[in-house]
């Protein structure tokens, strides 16, 4: 480089730092664990960096990326998303409207992967039991199996053990609600064949009975590369289906662990690696094109040189 004039070394040197800065951009942003936004019915969620949060249907996310959308564990296409007056509207790439029936709808950008569960809601005397098993432990129990309401189960193999777990919402309402001191409440059970646990316990009387909340299975979902199984759960209070929420449970060794507690709680939805990824880039193009057209005038300068002589 010795025979270079400085404009040409300038050119290429600033075109091989914006090189270098590029990919050291995109390496951190690779090791840093991408964002995944998903939409649980009509309630937004983000997961970064093995956290959770709100993220408000007014995010500016909703028109700038495209989501995958699924309704009842099934797969409907890719579409951008808009909620308007409380209610979802779907458009592909031409923009065109497109009619999704509700019922469990999950749309996700990011790295996820949709797992394939069937819900029950048909219970044997084994599950009675366990269920009742588990009551007992809270000092309830199980005075008239007709009042379970919307009681369902999940069979899968929750912590990846190779052996079927159970997941039970329970739902029980006394039919005399004359009696104050009938129960009403909600259970989320997980059982195995080691041990059962009480993932969330909702216990309340028929005068409280504005705190009843009722659990339903969403769908069960990967993230990234983990095969860490994570299983998203929404319900409504006082079957009002205007005051919804969503909480999630992961599952290690055969023991459930809540990842995210309802909370009204939104964040704001900030630059994501997305957008560094694109100015990464577009300083790489930059950066070639600088070091591109500073060896292509150094090699003419030398032939000029050459034919000079």
């Amino acid at each position: 480089m010795k025979n270079m004039d400085k404009k040409t070394k300038r050119t290429i040197i600033l075109g091989g730092l914006g090189l270098i800065f590029a990919i050291v951009l995109i390496i951190v942003m690779t090791i840093k664990s991408k964002s995944v936004y998903l939409i649980i019915n009509d309630r937004g969620l983000q997961y970064q960096n093995g956290e959770w949060a709100n993220i408000s249907l007014t995010s500016p996310i909703f028109g700038k990326y495209r989501f995958r959308v699924y309704s009842k564990n099934e797969y409907k296409g890719t579409y951008e998303m808009n909620y308007v007056n409380e209610q979802w509207y779907f458009f592909d790439k031409k923009y065109d409207s497109h009619k999704i029936e509700p019922g469990s709808l999950l749309a996700y950008n990011g790295d996820v992967k949709v797992k394939k569960f069937e819900v029950d809601e048909n219970l044997t005397d084994e599950d009675l039991q366990n269920i009742d098993k588990a009551l007992q432990k809270e000092n309830l129990s199980l005075s008239n199996y007709r009042d379970l309401f919307q009681t369902k189960k999940v069979i899968y193999d929750f912590d990846n053990d190779s052996k079927l777990e159970t997941v039970y919402s329970v739902n029980y309402i006394e039919e005399d609600e004359n009696n104050q001191e009938n129960p009403v409440f909600s259970l989320l059970l997980y059982h195995d064949e080691q041990k059962d646990y009480t993932m969330k316990l909702l216990n309340s009387r028929v005068e409280y009975q504005d705190d009843l909340e009722l659990f339903g299975f969403n769908n069960i979902i990967q993230i990234g590369k983990s095969n860490k199984n994570y299983l998203i759960l929404s319900g409504s209070k006082n079957l009002n289906v205007n005051s919804t929420y969503n909480i999630v449970y992961s599952f290690t060794k055969g023991k459930p662990k809540l990842e995210k507690e309802y909370t009204e709680e939104e964040i704001d939805v900030k630059l994501t690696e997305k957008d560094y990824f694109g100015t990464a880039v577009l300083l790489i193009i930059l950066a070639v094109v600088c070091i591109a057209g500073g060896t292509y005038y150094y090699i003419r300068r030398k032939k000029k040189d050459v034919n000079e002589l």
